[in-house]
């Protein structure tokens, strides 16, 4: 098994342990109100020149440790003031050491787009993606099928969620 193949067996057993504690139905009423929207693709639209989405990570399984005095929120704000566009926040727990948490934290402190970088192979997850804060989500086409990438991405624009999706060879083109 490669390492692609075990953290989508890890996120498999991670979601299902989510929605043991909450269901989608307890997320989206936690909720509360609804947040401001900060389209990434609006923005595309609106301002000319480069766009820069600027990552936030802790580990990774490649590097070990990047931070080890690792302040999301720091982090975020020199990247405000380096002109980024996006933030992008890992929030994979057991391989990237990142966190949920992050996000809202990072959420809370800027008025950028906020991407949320993980391995999302589940509904599940794209609602916990809006309720933490995000404006964007990442689906990676080599860990799903054609049919899951068409229903989360019309999941995700029906939550008002921007859909980046990121692709490694061209056969992927097709899904």
């Amino acid at each position: 098994m490669n390492l692609l193949e075990q953290i989508v067996k890890n996120k498999k057993k991670e979601v299902a342990a989510a929605r043991r504690k909450k269901t989608s139905s307890q997320l989206i009423i936690e909720s509360g109100s609804e947040q401001p929207r900060h389209s990434f693709f609006s923005l595309l639209n609106e301002k000319n020149g480069f766009h820069f989405i600027c990552e936030i990570k802790k580990a990774s399984p490649s590097q070990g440790m990047i931070q080890a005095n690792f302040d999301p929120c720091k982090q975020a704000q020199d990247y405000l003031e380096g002109g980024a566009s996006v933030i992008s926040i890992l929030t994979d727990e057991k391989y990237f050491q990142g966190h949920l948490d992050h996000l809202k934290q990072v959420r809370k402190i800027v008025s950028l787009p906020v991407l949320r970088k993980d391995f999302i192979i589940d509904p599940y997850q794209i609602i916990e993606s809006k309720v933490a804060g995000a404006d964007m989500i990442l689906l990676i086409s080599r860990i799903l099928t054609k049919n899951q990438i068409a229903v989360f991405r019309n999941m995700a624009l029906a939550l008002k969620l921007d859909v980046l999706l990121e692709i490694a060879e061209e056969r992927e083109l097709e899904k």
